[in-house]
Order: C-alpha cells, then sequence, then structure tokens
C-alpha cells in the first residue's frame, strides 16, 4: 500500500473528498446521460449515414451503462459495504 501511495499521491486526495469525486462523477454521468437521451432522434436521412448514427448511438449508450454499473460498483463499496463491515467486525 505504500509504494502504491508513493507512486500515486492523488489516491490520498481522492480518498479524503470521496464525496466530492462520487458527487461530480455522478453529475456527469446524469449529464451524458440526458445528451444521449437528448440526441437519439438526431441522425441524418442518408441511410448509410442513418446506420452509422445509429451504430454509433448504440455503442455509446454500452459505454454509457457499462460506466453507470462501474459507478454503481464504486458506490456500493464506498458507502455500502465498507461501512457494513466495519460495523460487523467492531
Amino acid at each position: 500500500m505504500a509504494s502504491l501511495v508513493s507512486a500515486a499521491p492523488f489516491l490520498v486526495w481522492l480518498t479524503k473528498h470521496k464525496v466530492w469525486v462520487f458527487g461530480f462523477s455522478l453529475a456527469m454521468l446524469v449529464f451524458s446521460g440526458w445528451l444521449l437521451r437528448r440526441g437519439s432522434r438526431q441522425c441524418p436521412s442518408d441511410p448509410a449515414l442513418a446506420a452509422a448514427c445509429v451504430r454509433a448511438r448504440r455503442w455509446n449508450l454500452r459505454i454509457w451503462r457499462a460506466a453507470v454499473a462501474i459507478w454503481g460498483i464504486g458506490f456500493f463499496a464506498a458507502y455500502l459495504l465498507l461501512p457494513l463491515r466495519r460495523l460487523l467486525e467492531g
């Protein structure tokens, strides 16, 4: 752990400010989800470009869902699992 912190000292800052980090990342996920939803029906009328637009939109949605899942796992670990573990141990 000491070598990890010495190699990446910003991890200490992230740990101390995890409420702000999770809050900001949640705001960015909500904003990007709103942008995805807002632009979901704005593909060109050309069939080739429309097909490429639909494919890109599908990939964007998959990546966004993966990011939300990763955020959810991090939130669960940081705010639900660790406090529960500390409560059961102490």
